[in-house]
């Protein structure tokens, strides 16, 4: 027995649904993803600590699209890329487990009032391009580490009390086009 034949009516209804269950589902999986991951709750909780301030919305689990507002950008898989915190009169010193967040590409925290050293593990942010600890009062030197972050683009520290000599592998950083030292900052490049 023969089949009955479809109409371009049919086939196109058929087309637009199955277009609008595959939207459904990308949509759907979309948003599931872009929950905050547990590990990235972890360490704002630190750094609310550290800080003495809570933010709201910095909780496991919450909309990462929601948080855009307290400066917080994530990837697809809840993974914080970028945090901005400019200029929030926030006090106390740079949790070392802000290092934890590996996914981060842009850290601008410039114009707080943090204390304390530059995090020794600043290194493990791989993926970090820019980079904006201007008008704070850090103290210490420029970690060592710092010299890891070949994707760096940008870096400024000016405003501080930091001392010491530059990092002797800066020349690592390929990717550097952005240097801001300060004029009140007492930095001097390692002799050969």
């Amino acid at each position: 027995m023969p089949q009955p034949e479809t109409t371009a009516t049919e086939r196109s209804a058929w087309l637009a649904l199955i277009a609008l269950l595959l939207f459904a589902f990308a949509f759907a999986s979309a948003c599931h993803a872009q929950q905050l991951h547990a590990s990235q709750a972890a360490v704002l909780s630190d750094c609310q600590k550290a800080w003495g301030r809570t933010f709201q919305g910095w909780t496991q689990g919450a909309d990462c699209g929601n948080m855009r507002s307290t400066g917080i950008r994530c990837d697809t898989r809840g993974m914080i890329s970028q945090l901005d915190l400019t200029g929030l009169s926030l006090t106390g010193s740079i949790p070392n487990s802000i290092t934890s967040l590996t996914a981060l590409t842009w850290l601008q925290l410039s114009y707080n009032q943090f204390t304390g050293r530059i995090p020794a593990r600043v290194g493990n942010l791989h993926f970090l391009r820019f980079l904006n600890l201007e008008g704070n009062s850090l103290t210490g030197s420029i970690p060592d580490s710092i010299t890891s972050l070949t994707a760096l683009e940008q870096l400024y520290f000016s405003g501080n009390h930091l001392g010491g000599s530059i990092p002797a592998n800066l020349g690592n950083m390929v990717s550097l086009v952005g240097l801001d030292g300060g004029s009140s900052t007492i930095l001097f490049f390692p002799s050969p």
